[in-house]
């Protein structure tokens, strides 16, 4: 009888042990299916829809993942509360989409301890318009790619930071520029870990940031903004509450709020690393307008295949070629793979011809990375500056 009391008072308490971890911050769908309805081809079509947070705590949104033709447009709130719901405003862009219904999902990636994974259907039924040639450029896969990524990078303004500053929130500004850079001015105050000190050790942000709580704000910025945007996604995938800092330190200054001004520090002539996934998602899609891409490889290499878009600047072309090379563009320089140096010497060569540290970039996993990941390529026409 003991024996049979202690195994029910056992099985109780799992079942309320259980419930209480289940309910501590669940995030649901309050549509099991995120409907369009009729979408005509060539437009777009917004609708707003809800989640819920049914748990006890509040749970931050680190990430929306869309796919093939669907944007997020806005989000009413990243963090929601016990009970509380946010607003998604999604787009359906039946630009490139052929007629009939459209299946998707979109992923909600959040720091709930029981689903942490939001998958939500969404459909369309896509009406044919006037224009039924659905062929997708080049250049038209460029532009959904930025789309898709955008609202991957919650941002922040000058303005929204300073008041939220003088209010007295407890926030952190972390600068991600180079040393030299953060030496001749940066906004008071503001932590310093580079982009490229991130690249070859992730794990001294992490221990950087290790007593921040992970609600509190941290607000990531660099010169323009486009090294910090991908620090912003990594924080934001470890669980961090953080924003990119729209326009960078550029946008601060501008606004006239405090800056620290040094000493000129001496220039450093080694560009900053990026791995794949920053060079295609960031350099090759998201800011592909602002980015010139440089294959430093011999003609020849360069006919047989290279990343498509990039010119052709062999190391022995570069000073009859120097003053053809946009100064106000991020550049990024690559060469056949991770054995190559050519691609690092030539980005040293110009950095030492007065080119921006802040603005030189070196894939060091070059042709071969790129190629292994099936990423866009083209072969035969040289192309140059």
């Amino acid at each position: 009888m003991y024996k049979r009391l202690y195994t029910a008072s056992l099985l109780v308490a799992c079942s309320i042990f259980i419930a209480y971890n289940s309910a501590s911050a669940a995030l649901i769908s309050i549509n099991k299916v995120w409907d369009f309805g009729d979408v005509q081809q060539g437009e777009s079509k917004q609708k707003i829809f809800e989640i819920k947070n049914t748990g006890r705590d509040t749970v931050i949104i680190k990430k929306i993942h869309t796919c093939c033709g669907y944007n997020v447009a806005d989000v009413s709130s990243w963090e929601i509360g016990p009970g509380q719901k946010s607003k998604i405003e999604l787009a359906c862009n039946a630009k490139r989409k052929h007629s009939g219904n459209d299946n998707k999902y979109i992923t909600i990636l959040s720091d709930s301890p029981t689903n942490s994974q939001l998958k939500i259907p969404v459909k369309a039924l896509i009406i044919k318009g006037k224009n039924s040639n659905q062929d997708l450029s080049f250049q038209e896969f460029k532009e959904a790619k930025v789309e898709e990524r955008k609202t991957d990078i919650p941002s922040i303004t000058a303005g929204e930071l300073y008041s939220r500053m003088q209010e007295g929130e407890k926030l952190i500004i972390l600068d991600v520029r180079e040393k030299s850079e953060y030496t001749q001015k940066h906004i008071p105050n503001s932590l310093r870990f580079s982009r490229s000190e991130m690249a070859k050790d992730e794990d001294g942000l992490k221990n950087l940031l290790r007593n921040v709580d992970k609600p509190t704000l941290v607000a990531a910025h660099c010169g323009s903004g486009t090294r910090s945007a991908y620090v912003t996604g990594k924080l934001r995938s470890w669980g961090h509450k953080a924003l990119n800092l729209s326009g960078g330190l550029k946008s601060w200054e501008k606004e006239g709020y405090p800056v620290v001004y040094g000493k000129k520090a001496d220039p450093s002539y080694e560009p900053i690393e990026i791995n794949l996934e920053e060079a295609y998602d960031y350099y090759y899609s998201l800011f592909s307008a602002k980015t010139v891409w440089i294959d430093a490889r011999d003609r020849e290499e360069y006919r047989e295949g290279h990343i498509k878009g990039a010119i052709n600047l062999p190391i022995d072309e570069i000073p009859e070629r120097l003053s053809s090379i946009p100064k106000n563009k991020s550049l990024v320089l690559y060469c056949q793979g991770i054995d190559c140096d050519s691609s690092k010497a030539v980005a040293r060569i110009l950095l030492k011809s007065g080119f921006k540290q802040g603005k030189v970039r070196h894939f060091a996993g070059g042709y071969d990375e790129w190629h292994s990941a099936s990423y866009p390529v083209d072969r035969g026409r040289l192309t140059r500056s």
